[in-house]
């Protein structure tokens, strides 16, 4: 399999349920690959900004660290060294009223946990690992959602709305 392959970026001005700018692709699970997620980011903005101007740009870089936080904890934690790599599906969708990612992967369950609470940063060379990245994508976000299917693949949703 290729590192990167960028599947599509389209763009539907009259969406009738329909996302407006969606962008797909499908990335090697390591954690190198970070940086496509970043490229496909940056031109789904750009996209999206074309479409909807001020909403977007007004609320992109809070969903811009969500995506980012949920990707580098799949690509670190659900593909460790000794687990086969497989293909993470990466679609980025705008819509009249939210911008959305969705993740797939077929890396190690998630366990979510039982609560997600701000760490304590009074020193911020001390902060504990775990959570602080899930913690940032959870405030970020409207909604963030879990789910893993009978046949072993996880799937992510995040949802940011457009003010």
């Amino acid at each position: 399999m290729q590192p990167w392959r960028r599947l599509s970026l389209a763009t539907n001005l009259d969406p009738a349920g329909a996302a407006i700018v969606s962008e797909k692709l499908e990335i090697a699970s390591a954690p190198r690959n970070l940086t496509q997620i970043y490229e496909s980011l940056d031109r789904f903005e750009a996209a999206a900004a074309d479409a909807r101007g001020p909403a977007v740009v007004a609320v992109f870089d809070a969903f811009k660290t969500a995506v980012v936080e949920i990707a580098t904890n799949i690509l670190r934690h659900a593909y460790p060294p000794d687990h086969p790599q497989a293909p993470l599906f990466f679609q980025l969708n705008l819509f009249a009223p939210y911008l959305e990612a969705l993740f797939h992967d077929q890396g190690i369950a998630f366990t979510p946990p039982t609560e997600v609470a701000l760490p304590n940063l009074d020193d911020i060379l001390d902060v504990p690992e775990g959570n602080f990245g899930l913690f940032l994508a959870l405030q970020a976000l409207d909604h963030l959602e879990y789910t893993r299917t009978p046949a072993g693949v996880n799937q992510w949703r995040l949802i940011k709305q457009l003010h």
